[in-house]
């Protein structure tokens, strides 16, 4: 099958979801755990990226460094696709164990096809 304007057209439907395991050396209780990323439309990509705006549409640097932070708040769901996190969740999150944002973070950038030049071209924006 070749890409065509009829396949990019037709509508999803439903969430998509892929699950990763934490490596079996990971700490407690996540050693050998299943999570799950949602891998979003364009339309939550793009909402994604305005969210680490300021009001005026410029980059945001405080937004940025905890992009891994937002990153996991955006795509952690369930088995379905629901999301299981919410902004408010951000802070808590930056005090988990590094290796567990920096594993689960990496799941959902790859997922969701962010990859480190995204990244760096937002940081180069932002002068970090």
């Amino acid at each position: 099958m070749s890409l065509s304007r009829e396949l990019l057209l037709q509508p999803v439907s439903g969430p998509s979801v892929k699950t990763y395991t934490f490596p079996e050396d990971y700490p407690e209780p996540f050693g050998g755990a299943e999570f799950h990323v949602r891998i979003w439309t364009s339309k939550e990509r793009s909402s994604f990226e305005a969210s680490l705006t300021n009001k005026s549409g410029s980059p945001d640097k405080s937004k940025y460094q905890s992009f891994s932070e937002r990153l996991l708040v955006a795509t952690l769901c369930d088995e379905n696709g629901i999301l299981l996190m919410a902004e408010a969740d951000i802070s808590s999150l930056s005090n988990q164990d590094g290796r567990i944002i920096g594993y689960s973070a990496e799941a959902a950038a790859t997922a969701n096809s962010i990859s480190a030049v995204d990244v760096q071209s937002l940081s180069r924006s932002l002068h970090c």
